[in-house]
């Protein structure tokens, strides 16, 4: 299963940083064979940017949550000599939601056609000052 989109998963722990939310989650699949819940995917920094920063507000933590629009980077630190892979979500919905809806990313944004672009006000310095960078 993993991260991705579209993919159900649990944040354990948040964490607000100003312009963004930092979430230590996971991943499980059913393990076919014994018929039990395995993780299959960890990580205790992931970003959530966006529409998912300001969800994350009123999340309640006991309920899974289906990704939507995110995003996996890495970044080589020459110095370091070591890569680090960064993971984003922009937006989510509450996994317990059984119509589907989402209209609460879309009314987040602002926007209606649901896409994951980010509003960056005028002045700030995008090498600098974006929570993703």
């Amino acid at each position: 299963m993993g991260f991705g989109q579209g993919k159900f998963g649990h944040i354990w722990k948040l964490e607000n940083k100003g312009n963004y939310h930092v979430a230590e989650m996971s991943t499980s699949k059913k393990n076919k064979n014994t018929d039990q819940y395995e993780t299959d995917w960890a990580n205790k920094f992931v970003r959530l940017v966006g529409t998912a920063h300001q969800q994350a507000d009123q999340l309640d933590i006991s309920k899974n949550v289906k990704i939507g629009a995110c995003e996996v980077t890495n970044k080589y630190d020459k110095d370091k000599n070591t890569t680090y892979t960064n993971y984003a979500i922009f937006n989510f919905e509450d996994a317990s939601n059984n119509n589907g809806n989402h209209s609460s990313s879309r009314q987040a944004t602002g926007k209606g056609s649901g896409d994951s672009f980010m509003n960056i006000p005028n002045g700030i310095d995008e090498d600098s000052e974006l929570p993703f960078n």
